[in-house]
């Protein structure tokens, strides 16, 4: 009887000492290796912009009022980087004339655009679609690229969606260890 309580103390004490010891389950992870990483890089993730569209109504010029900009198309370097709307700009607080559906009015309207990255699949389920996430996902490293802000959608006071294609490429800069980046202000002529 001993000589079996002997033995189980010992078997005990060596399953504790094998617990205490690393585990390389794939199931199992050390927090301080896995999550926090010695390395101190960013990846870019967002593009900035303001757009300002505007109509010349005889010498003076006229900036759109509208609660946000729509189905914005920003591509970099020929490829697609997603479909954004604006922030949202409260219209009560302008004097407003009518045009064609749109309102407008003497004061510089802005609209701010933040532009993150979107991939093409929002739900994945499948090992495939993982697969062709990770092959296909698009990251900027630091250097020189061009965004073409392609397109972007109004709604008129009638409730029908008017389509405007800018034309407007600009060049910008990824630097290193940055997350996004200001490509600038952007007045964008409307023809009605």
């Amino acid at each position: 009887m001993k000589r079996i309580i002997h033995s189980l103390v010992i078997f005990i004490g060596l399953i504790i000492i094998g617990c205490e010891g690393t585990d390389y389950s794939p199931y199992s992870y050390s927090n301080e290796e896995t999550i926090y990483s010695d390395e101190s890089s960013t990846s870019f993730r967002e593009i900035l912009l303001v757009l300002k569209p505007y109509i010349i109504d005889g010498d003076e010029s006229l900036y759109l009022v509208t609660d946000t900009i729509r189905n914005i198309e920003i591509c970099v370097n020929g490829q697609l980087w997603g479909f954004f709307s604006s922030f949202g700009v409260d219209s009560s607080l302008y004097e407003c004339t009518n045009r064609s559906g749109l309102f407008f009015t003497t004061e510089q309207t802005g609209y701010e655009v933040v532009a993150p990255y979107v991939t093409s699949i929002d739900t994945l389920s499948l090992a495939g679609e993982y697969a062709d996430l990770l092959s296909g996902y698009f990251t900027l490293e630091p250097g020189d690229y061009l965004c073409e802000i392609v397109s972007f959608e109004l709604i008129t006071s009638e409730q029908e969606i008017m389509k405007i294609y800018t034309g407007l490429i600009v060049p910008f800069e990824v630097r290193e260890n940055s997350r996004s980046t200001f490509i600038g202000q952007f007045e964008i002529l409307l023809t009605l």
